[in-house]
């Protein structure tokens, strides 16, 4: 998937040292985790 913004400190996606909040990712994306899968694209674009 690729996402309109950034994953960035300010914005709550990554820790000060740059590791991924899995929690946040997953609270963003999860929803629409499971169309992803069953559109069977290489690629997904975040509308």
């Amino acid at each position: 998937m690729i996402a309109k913004e950034p994953w960035l400190i300010e914005n709550g996606y990554l820790t000060p040292t740059l590791k991924i909040k899995r929690g946040s990712v997953e609270k963003s994306y999860g929803p629409m985790a499971d169309g992803w899968y069953s559109a069977r694209k290489t690629v997904i674009w975040q509308d």
